[in-house]
């Protein structure tokens, strides 16, 4: 009989000492200020914050682009090159200055949601949460971690790229780098599970053959020059590319602009010679072609264009014609499948 009683005793005591372990992870979970949405309760934030739910509301946005003053310098010193690789991407710049992940958080929470989902969205952010911030590097990635999924979780079809944080600092050996390195080196094992995120770590090419920070890239040691923000735009375009569906049109060559401007003279003969290469040695109008036009002096009371020059000139008045059609000068419209056979 005291057996009986006593078990239904033990059987509660070891329940109730397991709760206190459910409970600390919970506790723990809650306890990282890297996952808690929360605002920054500053005017000029909110104002920025109003200003791109202006920008949301318009539609007709394909890339999200998310980080910190890092991206939000793509609006001041990296004005060239938002204009040169983001725009034609039709992408909004949601950086704000001082940003950490809890900050985006609560961002993502209180933006319009868009009819049309974007295609992709590029991420960036963590390096305030680390450093001079007081989480550590494990919070800061388990931050990164939540900025992924909230994105995931609003537009599950959008391609999310993830950029491992920057190097800081101008020397390897600073402990702000090593917390970087820390922070990156979680990112793989905590993104891998959640659908359409890729990673991708840039920070090489920033830093010299020494590890060093260079003042060109970075002259603060941690914000992007115009070069760097080059740097990482074009470190990231392939990307871009591929996640964009390839809709993003690169700019026209020389020759095509030349044509576009009027100067059709010249595009003419450079497609001209670029057809001249590929023609045989035994062709007799290749020479001709390759080197160009030039001046011809006749005899007294010789007539241009008889016997063999007339043969000629009629071959080459054909080869014209196609290379017009070809390029939709002449006859060829523009939607011609010939147009793609020939680009100077």
């Amino acid at each position: 009989m005291i057996q009986l009683a006593i078990s239904p005793l033990v059987t509660c005591l070891a329940l109730a000492s397991m709760i206190p372990a459910q409970n600390s992870e919970a506790q723990k979970a809650a306890k990282n200020p890297a996952v808690t949405p929360q605002p920054r309760i500053v005017e000029w934030w909110f104002a920025r914050h109003a200003k791109k739910i202006g920008e949301m509301s318009k539609g007709d946005i394909e890339l999200l682009v998310v980080g910190d003053s890092i991206t939000n310098n793509f609006e001041t010193v990296g004005a060239k090159v938002w204009k040169k690789h983001f725009e034609p991407r039709k992408a909004i710049n949601l950086g704000f200055g001082g940003d950490r992940t809890n900050h985006v958080l609560w961002r993502l929470d209180h933006l319009p949601k868009l009819k049309k989902a974007p295609k992709a969205a590029v991420v960036l952010i963590g390096t305030n949460n680390i450093c001079w911030g007081s989480d550590t590097p494990r919070q800061a990635a388990v931050g990164v971690q939540a900025v992924a999924r909230k994105l995931n979780g609003l537009y599950p079809e959008m391609k999310i790229l993830v950029l491992a944080v920057f190097p800081r600092r101008r020397q390897a050996s600073h402990p702000h780098r090593k917390e970087i390195v820390e922070l990156n080196s979680l990112l793989p094992a905590l993104l891998k599970d959640i659908e359409n995120v890729k990673l991708l770590d840039i920070g090489a090419k920033f830093i010299d053959a020494k590890g060093n920070l260079p003042k060109e890239m970075m002259p603060d040691t941690t914000h992007p020059s115009e070069k760097g923000h080059e740097v990482w735009a074009e470190a990231i375009a392939p990307e871009l590319d591929k996640m964009l569906a390839n809709r993003f049109v690169r700019p026209p060559s020389k020759a095509k602009a030349a044509a576009k401007t009027g100067d059709e003279k010249v595009y003419v003969m450079r497609v001209f010679r670029k057809i001249g290469l590929t023609m045989g040695k035994s062709n007799p109008d290749k020479a001709r072609i390759v080197s160009g036009p030039t001046a011809v002096k006749l005899k007294r009371g010789a007539a241009a264009g008889h016997g063999e020059d007339q043969d000629r000139r009629r071959r080459l008045a054909r080869l014209e014609g196609r290379c017009l059609w070809v390029h939709g000068i002449g006859r060829g419209s523009p939607g011609d499948e010939g147009r793609q056979l020939v680009d100077p």
